[in-house]
């Protein structure tokens, strides 16, 4: 008899329900795309709406790229929305700094299968996501980005933000996931190279999966996601890349499409009117703490929005009554009124260099010093406002005195 996969590792993989008419497309090793330029040599991850795989490019001398299949039922939103806006990013100044710490795609092109056409975007490998460098939401296991691999991260991504905000569009989704450490352009990866790292892709039959039927619409064999271990982030120079432009608006949408659960949603998602460009500012602020600490600055994983607003008003408690209006609009009596802050900012904070044996976060006393402390608190502090009137602009944040901390010793 053979023995089932283990349940943490099941728990890590698409859903297989998933692979249906207007689903996921099944994908196999060796699969060439786009008449024989790309060939599919690993699996690098999955969402709800795409699955995402390592390829070589026949075009580049076999360097490593990443190609991202959309669910057929998502292509045309990939190919119309998506592609629209990545465009229209690609307009901005050549010269500003931000600019090539955006993710652009290199190709895209349509596949069809036997769950319908799909939309397809190819992108250069740029290593990690900051999630999976960081090991993020498991406990003791979780780590921070070496001091300074974090301080170029928050330099970039505040130039990235900066970027795209000249040309008056918001991110509106800059969790760790749609982070990656970056690998220098004229440094791509050989699958040699990946596989020195990797190893092979890791295959579990389909037929081993308990109560997965035969399909014509799934693959044989599901691959289970690569470069998900501990690796040397030194492996990833950089430039870091921001990446998923989904849920991007241009500035004056009137009713822009929000991330409604985890750690990165902004208070005042439920008041449409209120949400603009500092949401972003909001998320860097989240960003910033999760790069130096390892851990989110509030709540957890994928907590759903009730929690989180529980989350952010033990952070930063009580809400303005406009927002708090909008809250109970969406949760009714279910929300509860924190007064006062329980787990306040500045306690956040201190918890870098102090750590909290309680959720596994390791003091870094060598790394911070009580003067570093306080320079990080005044500039969350300067950020992390429930009104979003009350934010600072991304210029502004980049200009704070407190900003020097993190181009000091940076070169």
């Amino acid at each position: 008899m053979e023995t089932a996969p283990p349940s943490d590792v099941l728990k890590k993989i698409e859903p297989l329900s998933d692979y249906s008419l207007g689903g996921y497309h099944p994908v196999h090793i060796g699969d060439q795309l786009k008449d024989g330029q790309y060939t599919i040599v690993n699996k690098l991850g999955w969402g709800a709406y795409s699955t995402v795989w390592l390829a070589t490019d026949a075009s580049s001398n076999g360097a490593c790229v990443v190609v991202s299949i959309s669910k057929a039922i998502t292509a045309d939103a990939y190919r119309n929305d998506l592609m629209a806006k990545m465009e229209y990013l690609k307009t901005g100044d050549d010269n500003h700094p931000g600019k090539k710490n955006l993710l652009f795609p290199m190709d895209s092109f349509s596949l069809g299968g036997p769950n319908g056409q799909h939309f397809c975007l190819v992108m250069e490998f740029e290593g990690q996501t900051v999630s999976r460098a960081t090991n993020r939401a498991q406990g003791a296991a979780t780590r921070p980005l070496p001091l300074a691999h974090a301080k170029k991260a928050v330099l970039d991504l505040g130039n990235g933000i900066h970027y795209m905000h000249t040309l008056k569009m918001t991110h509106n989704d800059l969790h760790p996931a749609n982070l990656f450490l970056g690998i220098p352009s004229d440094q791509p990866w050989s699958l040699d190279k990946f596989e020195s790292v990797c190893g092979p892709p890791k295959l579990i039959k389909t037929s081993d999966i308990p109560d997965t039927p035969k399909s014509e619409h799934a693959p044989n064999y599901v691959v289970i996601d690569a470069l998900t271990h501990d690796v040397d982030r030194d492996l990833f120079p950089g430039p870091f890349k921001i990446a998923d432009f989904g849920l991007a608006f241009h500035w004056g949408e009137k009713h822009p499409k929000m991330a409604t659960n985890g750690p990165y949603i902004v208070p005042e998602q439920n008041a449409p009117g209120d949400i603009s460009s500092v949401a972003d500012v909001w998320m860097f602020g989240c960003a910033i703490y999760q790069f130096l600490s390892g851990f989110d600055l509030m709540g957890t994983l994928n907590d759903p929005s009730l929690k989180m607003l529980h989350q952010m008003m033990d952070v930063l408690g009580r809400p303005p009554e406009w927002m708090l209006a909008s809250w109970k609009a969406m949760h009714g009596e279910e929300i509860r009124v924190i007064e006062e802050p329980t787990w306040s900012l500045a306690a956040r904070v201190r918890e870098i260099r102090e750590g909290n044996a309680d959720i596994g976060m390791k003091p870094r006393q060598e790394d911070f010093s009580e003067d570093d402390v306080a320079v990080l608190t005044d500039l969350l502090s300067y950020m992390m406002h429930f009104e979003p009137s009350a934010r600072p602009t991304i210029e502004q944040v980049l200009a704070h005195p407190s900003m020097e901390f993190f181009r000091r010793g940076h070169s």
